[in-house]
């Protein structure tokens, strides 16, 4: 629930801003993350990609799951056009005993175009819940 509130958030607000609907969406399995001087990657799971895929389904009529950008970004088979977003997640981060936090990076024609980052809080009613979020870049604004 927490990778699908971040993607569907991130997917959503940046297809308004831009006035860009998605119309195929990638999702890279390798989760990338840095603590301290250390960064290590991992492959989410099938079962949650799975279940993530299933929670989303709305976003898109092509959700693909793949290893890496580059293997959507360097295949001439694909033919990426602007509606194609490519998103990386990062692994969730424990904030405190309520919270997690993780970004969303989505990339539009091999460019980076906007990192998010999400916090999430499990609320009284038994679900997560984004509590706040930051756009940490975006190429339009320049930052």
């Amino acid at each position: 629930s927490i990778y699908s509130l971040a993607i569907t958030d991130a997917v959503e607000a940046f297809g308004a801003d831009r006035d860009l609907p998605v119309e195929r969406l990638f999702l890279v399995s390798t989760i990338l993350e840095t603590d301290g001087d250390s960064s290590y990657s991992f492959n989410l799971p099938q079962p949650l990609q799975e279940a993530i895929t299933k929670e989303i389904s709305d976003l898109s009529p092509s959700i693909a799951w793949v290893a890496t950008n580059e293997e959507v970004i360097n295949n001439p088979d694909i033919g990426l056009q602007p509606g194609d977003y490519v998103l990386n997640v990062g692994d969730t981060l424990q904030t405190n005993d309520e919270q997690v936090s993780l970004y969303v990076t989505i990339n539009i024609g091999g460019t980076v175009e906007r990192q998010t980052v999400y916090t999430l809080a499990y609320s009284d009613d038994g679900a997560w819940k984004i509590e706040s979020e930051e756009i940490v870049f975006d190429a339009q604004e320049g930052n």
